[in-house]
């Protein structure tokens, strides 16, 4: 099944029960799927999170019929599947930015969250390479936050986090003895957002960074054990893509992974299983800046 139209039919369900509580494992059995597939999917292609698309797309719903009909606020609220008008109101008041009883009152312009509609854009005889690694236990240091918020907020955040962090950055390639390679991890997904890391890969052949000298390191200096946490990542399988080589791969990320998604995963045999997910990033200098590319390493299973 494409995945494009697929989700599309997703989005179909959603939005005819959209009054009703909505189980997220019934939407994904709408295309077949786990539901942490779909909601990966989702927010992939979206930029959203399946909560956020429902909430956003009722809370619109309701700021219209509040403009253009005559029912109460308690009623509405019901509707929409809130428990009590003043936790609607709340909801509503953070989303259209006035209370929902002002708007009766005044003449405001509401936010509308329209209903979404999936366009394929095919890519005749274009294939995707990929490789299929049956990864060993791994080993990374690093330091974490938690993104929360809408898409863009979320953007930013990422942005911020790489920004204001080199010098742990520094840190870690100095470690590890490696400028040119550096790690992120994303996990914990959930509709309220993600936890995600910078990170170097230590422990593996090759690298002077052992355990036993991390360990050391960490005791003769106290604050390298409070900068960085250690994350053991257990045997997986793993399907790794990568990016294009050019100057700024990151510009690529993004629709790498929707082609991966929609387009990879729904014709292969194999599915999105939890775990954390991979980006190592290689950043080659001085002369070889236009040879920089990206690896996705996405955790799977045999369907």
């Amino acid at each position: 099944m494409n995945g494009f139209f697929a989700l599309q039919r997703a989005i179909d369900f959603i939005e005819e029960h959209l009054t009703e509580p909505i189980d997220y494992g019934d939407v994904a059995g709408q295309i077949y799927c786990s539901t942490y597939h779909f909601q990966r999917m989702f927010r992939a292609v979206t930029g959203y999170t399946l909560g956020e698309y429902i909430r956003f797309r009722r809370l619109s719903m309701a700021g219209r019929e509040l403009q253009n009909t005559q029912i109460g606020i308690l009623q509405l609220a019901l509707k929409y599947g809130y428990d009590s008008p003043e936790s609607f109101s709340r909801a509503f008041r953070k989303f259209h930015g006035v209370n929902p009883s002002a708007v009766r009152k005044n003449k405001v312009v509401l936010n509308d969250f329209g209903r979404f509609q999936i366009y394929c854009n095919e890519k005749d005889g274009e294939q995707m390479n990929y490789q299929m690694i049956q990864a060993e236990e791994m080993h990374f240091i690093g330091y974490k936050t938690h993104f929360s918020g809408i898409p863009s907020e979320r953007s930013q955040q990422e942005e911020d986090f790489f920004v204001h962090t080199r010098l742990q950055q520094f840190a870690l390639n100095g470690l590890v003895k490696d400028c040119e390679t550096l790690y992120t991890l994303v996990t914990n997904v959930d509709d309220k957002g993600y936890d995600f890391y910078i990170a170097q890969r230590y422990a593996q052949e090759g690298c002077w960074l052992t355990q036993e000298r991390y360990q050391n390191l960490a005791k003769l200096n106290p604050p390298l054990g409070d900068m960085f946490k250690e994350i053991v990542i257990p045997p997986r399988l793993y399907a790794v893509f990568q990016t294009q080589r050019s100057v700024y791969p990151t510009e690529q990320e993004e629709e790498l992974r929707k082609s991966i998604l929609l387009e990879w995963l729904p014709g292969s045999e194999f599915e999105l299983e939890e775990g954390i997910e991979i980006t190592k990033m290689q950043w080659k200098m001085g002369e070889k800046r236009n040879q920089r590319y990206l690896e996705l390493w996405m955790p799977v299973k045999r369907r």
